[in-house]
């Protein structure tokens, strides 16, 4: 029998916290969502918020075929996040950017639309949600405080 619950994409949840009117409502839901995947969870948030990181790819979009199958990508952003650390400067394991750039387009294609543009705008240093500052999260995520050094 087909199930017919409804999945939200990881970046849809976002904007769905975003919309938020409190605080605390944000910092709730942020809890909600990581109590199902907290590693991989404060892994993203790392990525598109650490200002210590630097990715080790190029800025804007790259050159994919955008998942179109609404569910395929769904869980691939949990297990997308255990990779996001070979993308990083000083950890690609000597992959050529050729090959990080590679990797890094098939891990998109792997993951829904919203998920994928997501993950460029972490690359690109911008916020996953406009209303999700770096400050909301350390407040939701202590452990993220001791990760950034350098002022956010």
């Amino acid at each position: 029998m087909k199930s017919t619950k409804s999945y939200k994409s990881l970046s849809e949840q976002f904007i769905d916290i975003g919309a938020l009117r409190s605080k605390k409502e944000k910092i709730d839901a942020l809890h909600e969502v990581a109590s199902h995947h907290k590693q991989a969870i404060l892994t993203i948030i790392d990525a598109a918020y650490n200002p210590n990181l630097k990715w080790r790819l190029p800025e804007g979009m790259p050159p994919l075929k955008p998942n179109t199958q609404p569910l395929d990508g769904y869980n691939q952003l949990y297990q997308a996040a255990k990779t996001f650390y070979i993308y990083f400067e000083g950890n690609a394991n000597g992959l050529t950017n050729t090959q990080l750039e590679i990797k890094f387009i098939q891990l998109l294609e792997g993951l829904c639309k919203e998920d994928a543009e997501m993950i460029i705008n972490m690359k690109d240093h911008r916020y996953l949600n406009k209303k999700l500052t770096a400050e909301l999260m350390m407040e939701a995520f202590p452990e993220c405080k001791n990760w950034w050094t350098k002022k956010v």
